[in-house]
């Protein structure tokens, strides 16, 4: 499960959708995540119908594709840069990280041992 935290990148030195690129480029989508505000402000992302009061607020949200991912966190990365936050919005990854499968037990093989035939003398 990834999560990482969007902030301003003059401050950060981190360009949040290479975070993006980063931690989703393979995921499956929908892919469900939660958002944490830090910001002493509400902040409202329509593109999800999501609302956070300030401190702490987290809500979840179903994100259909991987380019609406990206101008959700390039939309609240803006806002962390406009107001020179260091710590915005903090986006954790709910998918249930699947159980590492057992590989398949393999029978070992055995090959026979094939003695050299020497020749007979004089045969």
């Amino acid at each position: 499960m990834a999560k990482f935290t969007i902030g301003a990148p003059s401050i950060t030195g981190v360009d949040a959708n290479d975070l993006v690129n980063e931690f989703f480029s393979d995921s499956t989508f929908p892919l469900m995540i939660r958002l944490q505000n830090h910001l002493p402000r509400n902040i409202s992302l329509p593109e999800i119908n999501v609302f956070l009061k300030p401190f702490d607020d987290k809500a979840e949200a179903k994100i259909k594709s991987f380019d609406k991912l990206h101008r959700l966190v390039s939309s609240i990365e803006q806002v962390a840069e406009l107001n020179k936050n260091e710590a915005a919005i903090t986006v954790e990854d709910l998918t249930p990280v699947s159980a590492p499968t057992k590989p398949a037990k393999i029978a070992p093989v055995v090959v026979p041992v094939i003695e050299p035939v020497t020749p007979v003398a004089g045969g």
